[in-house]
């Protein structure tokens, strides 16, 4: 069996079954090597997206990556005295520590921020609202603990970009942390923030 296609610059060619087979195969084999280049490529670009801050988890401060994650709460107390605590893991390039911090605390931080003139003011509708009654469920305190995420890696994202922030001069891991603790008591791990 032969086919006849067409060759724009030397006219018909004559092709067999077996030679379209080939082509075919070696098509089939070519897609394959395409997705697998793809899927390699997609990959690259979240590990460059995270090291950038598009997934906004870590922010880059002179050399040093700096990441803010909130994965969990402690409750403490019981009944009307039951205080929800958001334990707040803040990471400086290999050093890492962790701080736990009740809404109040984070309200008065935003507070701070916003007076301060530190965030714009488009910042403040992330800020989760206050609400008096049925906070402490723990389908609230998921939600209300991944608005408070979500708002603390704008606030990072936002002082990554300021490029006239003091962090971004710091010299070693350690010095950043000491210019994030010093100027953001908040994140400091030996205040008590309620």
């Amino acid at each position: 069996i032969q086919l006849k296609l067409a060759n724009r610059k030397h006219g018909w060619e004559k092709i067999s079954s077996n030679q379209l087979e080939q082509l075919a195969s070696d098509r089939d084999g070519l897609m394959m090597q395409l997705n697998d280049l793809q899927e390699v490529l997609e990959t690259q670009r979240v590990k460059i997206d995270a090291l950038n801050g598009d997934e906004g988890r870590v922010q880059m401060f002179s050399s040093y990556c700096v990441s803010i994650d909130i994965p969990s709460t402690l409750r403490r107390g019981r009944g009307a005295d039951l205080i929800v605590f958001y334990q707040i893991t803040v990471s400086v390039g290999n050093l890492q520590w962790c701080i736990e911090r009740s809404y109040a605390a984070f309200r008065s931080f935003h507070e701070t921020m916003m007076q301060g003139g530190h965030l714009p003011e488009s910042t403040s509708g992330l800020f989760p609202p206050f609400k008096w009654f049925n906070t402490k469920g723990r389908a609230f305190v998921e939600k209300r603990r991944e608005q408070l995420t979500a708002y603390m890696l704008h606030v990072l994202a936002n002082l990554s970009s300021n490029r006239q922030h003091a962090w971004h001069l710091a010299d070693s891991e350690t010095h950043l942390k000491e210019l994030v603790c010093s100027q953001l008591p908040f994140f400091n791990p030996t205040t008590c923030a309620m």
